[in-house]
């Protein structure tokens, strides 16, 4: 029984390292598309109607928000449709928006992958120490204690009733 409440919990965080080295791969794409927004600007009238003579950089900014849009999708939901592929290409930055509207929308998608990596490092680390995964509500209270704080129980047991009053009622026993 053990054994594969373990091997359901390593599929788990199987999927969620999938998602993580997606995101991964993603910030990179989203990384470059922000570098070519700083040199040329975005969102202009002329950008509305792509033409012949967009510049290199416009045309690569283009073709990475061309790869970006597939992303948007969840893994395995079925085919999408052109409607679907147009509302998901509105969740990624392009040539038509506004440079501060594109900075958003790269700050959002660095914020979640930020989010989905923590979540990873304290699943893998709950199931590590206890040899099962935590809840999704343990997950979120674990996230939000910092580490320095984690840092400070394990060297001082004593600070049980501090941690517990700031972080929660049973933070100190995750």
């Amino acid at each position: 029984m053990q054994k594969r409440v373990y091997d359901q919990a390593q599929k788990q965080l199987d999927d969620l390292r999938t998602a993580v080295s997606r995101g991964r791969n993603m910030l990179q794409l989203v990384n470059r598309f922000g570098e070519l927004n700083r040199q040329v600007g975005t969102g202009g009238a002329l950008d509305m109607i792509p033409t012949p003579t967009m510049s290199s950089a416009k045309q690569e900014m283009e073709s990475i928000s061309a790869r970006l849009t597939p992303s948007q999708r969840e893994p395995g939901s079925g085919a999408s449709s052109d409607m679907d592929i147009k509302m998901f290409s509105r969740g990624v930055p392009s040539v038509q928006k506004r440079g501060d509207v594109n900075q958003k929308i790269r700050e959002q998608i660095v914020a979640t992958q930020q989010e989905c990596e923590k979540r990873l490092k304290v699943m893998e680390s709950f199931l590590q120490d206890r040899g099962y995964l935590p809840s999704e509500q343990q997950t979120s209270q674990l996230m939000r204690i910092p580490e320095k704080s984690k840092a400070a129980l394990i060297s001082n047991p004593q600070l049980r009733g501090q941690f517990d009053a700031k972080y929660g009622r049973g933070a100190s026993s995750l």
